[in-house]
């Protein structure tokens, strides 16, 4: 089949505008970087699978004539779409690597686009006519709700994690978010099979995508929280330290004194090493908060894992390079210049020689002997 320039056209924004979702929107957002890049390419292969084996289902549901086309689409097909799309999340909760629900919001978010990126394909091929109209109008609708309902899954995976494992607290809430995603859906596919105006699927699409990001906001402040506690208490971060971590969605800014001394290749080895004192801190406290002993142990090992990882950059960055980005935030006093302004007895030798001195030297010439 020969395609048409505007179907060519129709198909990539199909396809490209559903992954910059998921750029933008999530893997911008997660600046811990507690997801996984190749779990959400497992996750996006995930949905993709998902499709097909949906429209395998549906069609037979039709062909045994089980169902009408009607209730096919307005409650059917939710159903089995969204058990499909979210069974994925059942085995990546039991991972140690799985820190919090905000992975959950975004491997949920990112298995709902592969399967929205597929059934994009199919309609697009199948109405070459109105290939453009159509895809523009499900990436920003329909899209939006397959990614909405299997983050909201994940979310509430993630959340229930640290239950006990037989908790009837936890099977309900995870009952009652299955039915909230597949409740939203069919209340979509109703509007939209019963002929409300389009932009009003607009709204209701949109408004369950601005929900998710609101969680996944929610979700980086609480983890912001944890590092802080978790980071407080380790002998091996210093205060100052942590207040970069704190702020690490401007991390870049906040580094660029450090690259002007010192230049980017230890700039990117100090921006790992703050993640991963940043990981360290979410890793101890899911070891803490979990119930299940092997998912306990399997995080405490993580931390090792992580610790070893930040002293070994720590070795390779050298103490200078330390010093000075724990003196990123000075408290008063802290500083060379008002360390030797506090020393006004310290004897004076020959200039040029002896170890404030010395220090004072290489601390003006940084940039030409470090960068």
């Amino acid at each position: 089949m020969q395609l048409s320039l505007v179907t060519w056209i129709a198909l990539l924004a199909a396809f490209a505008i559903p992954l910059a979702y998921l750029y933008f929107v999530f893997y911008k957002r997660d600046f811990f970087q507690t997801s996984n890049t190749r779990l959400m390419i497992v996750c996006f292969l995930w949905g993709a699978f998902a499709y097909l084996m949906a429209a395998k289902i549906n069609s037979a549901l039709l062909q045994n004539g089980l169902i009408s086309v009607q209730n096919l689409v307005r409650y059917s097909a939710p159903v089995i779409e969204e058990l499909l799309k979210g069974a994925i999340l059942l085995h990546l909760i039991r991972r140690a690597d799985f820190t919090y629900f905000v992975d959950g919001a975004i491997y949920g978010f990112t298995s709902g686009i592969g399967f929205a990126v597929f059934e994009n394909i199919e309609y697009v091929l199948g109405n070459p006519a109105a290939a453009m109209g159509l895809a523009l109008a499900r990436v920003f609708s329909t899209n939006l709700i397959h990614a909405t309902a299997c983050g909201a899954i994940g979310i509430a995976l993630g959340l229930s994690r640290f239950e006990r494992s037989a908790s009837t607290r936890r099977l309900l809430s995870l009952l009652a978010s299955v039915a909230a995603a597949i409740g939203l859906h069919i209340a979509f596919n109703n509007l939209v099979e019963r002929g409300a105006p389009i932009a009003l699927a607009f709204v209701v699409s949109l408004s369950g995508a601005g929900l998710i990001v609101y969680s996944l906001s929610r979700g980086m402040n609480e983890l912001k929280q944890w590092v802080n506690e978790e980071l407080s208490a380790e002998r091996r971060v210093t205060a100052n330290e942590t207040k970069i971590i704190g702020q690490f969605e401007s991390v870049d800014d906040l580094l660029q004194p450090f690259t002007k001394r010192f230049g980017s290749q230890k700039t990117a080895l100090a921006r790992e090493m703050l993640l991963l004192q940043a990981q360290m801190g979410i890793h101890k406290r899911t070891a803490e908060k979990h119930q299940d002993e092997k998912m306990r142990a399997a995080a405490g090992e993580q931390v090792k894992t992580l610790r070893a990882k930040m002293d070994a950059i720590r070795s390779d960055l050298g103490w200078y390079c330390m010093l000075q980005l724990r003196g990123m935030f000075p408290e008063k006093g802290s500083t060379w210049r008002e360390m030797m302004a506090a020393l006004p007895q310290a004897p004076k030798e020959k200039a040029g020689t002896g170890v404030w001195s010395t220090i004072n030297q290489r601390t003006e010439r940084t940039t030409t002997e470090d960068a």
